[in-house]
């Protein structure tokens, strides 16, 4: 029997299926309940090849949800008293991911170099988020009333990117 083509078959499916104004989970949902329907053997393969990947993005989201939450609640009186039950997560068992490996770690277990790779990973994404914001600013400034569309091709969106990211 012939090996499917999961990957390039449910690709082809999502590009049909996405409209402009449509939501992720709405799209998500209208193609699993087709494909539940018309083609489970694609659904299937299609999740095996990627259970792998979507448990890593499940653990990192985990992660940042413990890392946000203890950010959240450091200064109020619950997360005082909710650790002295062992009912909240503390700071010193947050995981971080301390190297190119995306080996993770909880603080309480993190060394100086650990320590400058973590900041140096925040260091980043700062810089794309401020960069991405320095972009829609821009595009904003140059809209004022009606789309993007009706002002811009996409080549001048392109090099509009360039020159914020050549700052």
């Amino acid at each position: 029997m012939e090996k499917r083509a999961y990957l390039a078959e449910m690709r082809a499916i999502i590009d049909a299926e996405m409209h402009d104004s449509d939501s992720a989970p709405a799209v998500a949902a209208r193609i699993v309940t087709k494909l539940r329907a018309t083609d489970p053997d694609l659904l299937a393969g299609w999740l095996d090849l990627g259970a792998a990947g979507w448990l890593c993005e499940a653990i990192g989201h985990i992660d940042r949800s413990a890392r946000s939450r203890a950010r959240a609640v450091a200064g109020r009186s619950a997360f005082a008293e909710g650790a002295a039950v062992g009912d909240v997560t503390g700071f010193l068992t947050i995981r971080y991911v301390i190297d190119d490996e995306q080996t993770r770690k909880p603080l309480a277990h993190l060394g100086r170099d650990e320590l400058l790779y973590v900041a140096k990973s925040y260091d980043a994404a700062a810089k794309t988020s401020q960069m991405e914001a320095a972009f829609f600013r821009a595009l904003a400034k140059q809209v004022g009333t009606g789309t993007v569309a009706d002002h811009f091709t996409e080549q001048q969106i392109t090099d509009m990117r360039r020159s914020i990211v050549s700052r």
